[in-house]
């Protein structure tokens, strides 16, 4: 009877954890646009609505646009979602984590009243984190 509660309990669990991510991929589809960025080297920068600065979501594909001065750059892939931790870290809570392109470092995610945050990990000593506002659905 233990051992049947325990993989009850282990199942409802994973269930969760999978009801998490769902809800977390469901919110994250649409479009972002860059709102601030912190960084190791370059310190915080905060961009006006309308900088065209976006990434886009979709099911498990990407596109990101980046613009400078004199041009513009676009990135397309994929993305997987997991809840863990990063691949450099053995201690600590489980987190909510992004992986572009099969990359070997994760980055941290959260969404929260409407802005995306997408972060380095520890893994990533001089890192930083991007804070976007939803522009479209």
């Amino acid at each position: 009877m233990k051992k049947a509660a325990f993989v009850f309990v282990c199942l409802a669990a994973l269930a969760a954890c999978r009801k998490d991510l769902t809800v977390l991929k469901d919110d994250l589809n649409g479009t972002w646009e860059l709102k601030r960025s912190f960084s190791g080297w370059a310190g915080e920068r905060v961009y006006e609505p309308g900088n065209g600065n976006t990434v886009r979501f979709s099911e498990n594909t990407y596109t990101s646009v980046v613009v400078y001065a004199d041009t513009t750059y676009t990135t397309e892939g994929t993305f997987s979602l997991t809840k863990g931790k990063p691949s450099c870290i053995t201690e600590g809570d489980d987190r909510a984590l992004i992986n572009f392109d099969n990359s070997i470092f994760e980055n941290t995610i959260s969404i929260v009243d409407n802005e995306l945050t997408i972060s380095n990990t520890e893994c990533i000593a001089d890192g930083g984190s991007s804070t976007y506002r939803r522009i479209a659905p």
